[in-house]
């Protein structure tokens, strides 16, 4: 009725990992450290908590990162930091 929500269920088919990915799709994928070493990364979140647990995961990772709170903040830094990546909550 009116007011009272609405409720949704889903039912996903079940796969083996083997079906969904070729045995050399599956080998062990190079260590993220050498994905992201040296790769300036800023971050864009007003959310504190979010936005700290990026910064410190990405440098975990070796990437130099910029972490503002705010689109008027990134934007002083945009110019002289030059990320090669742009990371932002919507």
């Amino acid at each position: 009725g009116e007011n009272q929500g609405a409720t949704f269920t889903v039912k996903l088919p079940l796969f083996q990992v083997e079906q969904l990915v070729p045995a050399a799709i599956a080998s062990p994928m190079p260590a993220i450290p050498e994905l992201l070493t040296d790769v300036r990364i800023l971050v864009v979140d007003d959310a504190e908590d979010s936005r700290e647990l990026l910064r410190v995961l990405l440098e975990a990772n070796g990437a130099i990162v910029r972490a503002t709170s705010s689109a008027a903040e990134a934007l002083q830094v945009l110019a002289p930091f030059a990320p090669e990546i742009l990371l932002s909550d919507i």
